[in-house]
């Protein structure tokens, strides 16, 4: 579940805003409006959109609208937004709101998330106590050392090292497919291209029946290695073709006859139809199949 965490000094329960965002002509009224008011609650506090849109339904604040209005503030560096990981997999979107842009230039990118804060031990009714998905949490310049590890991951950050940072080759195969950055990266780094390429083919085939995750799917495919689904219609109309291409440069006696059908090839003898089969051009190693009848009916069959 999504959570809003509010981080403010508990010792001074009034309101201080830093005035350059309400200055800021960047920024929309409705923007301003929803910074404001969520800077203003408690630190830690939990309010979900949901429960934003329903307070201000009436006042053009549907969930829409908040949802636009917090893209508005993600994109003017006043809020990020968070995935969460629930065992492996995606679960939500968490968002924390800042008092400045200043204030993310602050923080470090770290590679690892701490263990959770516990939130404020109680919320006064005003607000739901069990909030619903996609919560948004505001942080207080005075705690950036608490938040540095858990934030800087997800923020679109550039900084100078000494050491130069080793490029991570995805590859293309994996670049469409609906996986996070980590997976794509891990299937590059362990397994080659080709591999990775026929895995990616077998685990997106429409005949392909996935129980699992994606990248359990392709993992399990790069090392069982198992044989690509046929198109079967594709491959009728193959063998199709194949049949006309074979009987044409047949011999075949007066005794006997072929006929090429929709379904296959039917072949019998002229006196007796009774006695006639029809090999269809969906069975397996059809070719092979088709010369043995047709040898035994007689007919002539070209070596290749």
């Amino acid at each position: 579940m999504s959570n809003i965490r509010i981080k403010h000094d508990k010792q001074n329960p009034y309101v201080v805003l830093n005035k350059k965002p309400l200055a800021c002509r960047e920024l929309s009224w409705s923007a301003k409006g929803l910074w404001s008011y969520l800077l203003s609650l408690p630190d830690d506090w939990k309010v979900s959109v949901a429960h934003l849109s329903s307070i201000y339904q009436g006042h053009g604040g549907g969930r829409d609208a908040i949802q636009a209005i917090l893209s508005e503030l993600i994109e003017k560096k006043y809020a990020i937004r968070i995935e969460v990981r629930q065992n492996g997999k995606f679960g939500s979107c968490d968002y924390e709101v800042y008092e400045s842009p200043n204030f993310l230039k602050e923080l470090v990118p770290q590679q690892e998330f701490p263990a959770p804060v516990s939130p404020a031990p109680a919320n006064p009714a005003l607000l739901s106590t069990n909030p619903p998905p996609e919560v948004i949490c505001t942080k207080k310049q005075q705690h950036v050392e608490e938040t540095k590890v858990h934030a800087a991951v997800f923020l679109d950050v550039k900084q100078e090292s000494e050491k130069p940072k080793k490029q991570v080759k995805v590859y293309a195969s994996l670049r469409e497919l609906d996986m996070t950055l980590e997976e794509k990266i891990e299937l590059s780094k362990y397994y080659k291209e080709d591999v990775i390429d026929r895995s990616v083919a077998w685990a997106t085939h429409p005949s392909t029946k996935i129980n699992t995750t994606l990248i359990q799917t392709i993992k399990w495919a790069c090392k069982a290695n198992p044989e690509m689904p046929v198109d079967a219609e594709k491959k009728e109309a193959e063998n199709k073709i194949a049949a006309q291409k074979l009987i044409s440069n047949c011999t075949i006696p007066r005794h006997s006859y072929v006929d090429i059908l929709n379904k296959g090839v039917e072949i019998g003898f002229t006196a007796s139809q009774a006695a006639c089969i029809v090999i269809e051009y969906g069975e397996k190693e059809f070719i092979e199949t088709l010369k043995r009848a047709l040898t035994r009916y007689g007919v002539g069959v070209q070596a290749a």
